[in-house]
């Protein structure tokens, strides 16, 4: 697999996560893994007094996709890792991920988390 360049996404607010970086046009709240590709999270920094959460789909175009959190990071935290933590696989191209703040306090939470788009090809 040949490695990708590590991309910083930036987002705010409350529930899911808009999120931007330089290459998007858009903010979007979801992010597809294209078929025989992954996505590896190399840190995430949360301002905000609630937690977030990573959570995966294994088909975005269902009407209602069904979210799985695979992680949870804690408000007003910064989580590094020495090695990536491969969060998604592409086994069909449906696959996606987003950020989604899970809280009680209703408080806005700012992010900025660094992955890396790997690729089969």
């Amino acid at each position: 697999m040949a490695r990708g360049q590590i991309l910083t996404l930036y987002g705010s607010g409350t529930g899911v996560i808009n999120l931007i970086n330089e290459f998007f046009s858009t903010a979007v709240n979801q992010i597809a893994v294209g078929k025989g590709n992954e996505v590896k999270l190399w840190s995430i920094e949360v301002n905000g007094s609630d937690p977030v959460q990573i959570q995966v789909t294994d088909d975005y175009t269902a009407g209602s996709p069904t979210w799985t959190t695979i992680l949870e990071i804690p408000g007003n935290s910064t989580v590094e890792y020495k090695k990536p933590v491969k969060i998604l696989i592409g086994r069909t191209g449906k696959e996606a991920f987003r950020v989604n703040v899970n809280g009680t306090n209703g408080s806005a939470v700012t992010i900025n988390i660094e992955v890396e788009p790997v690729s089969d090809q």
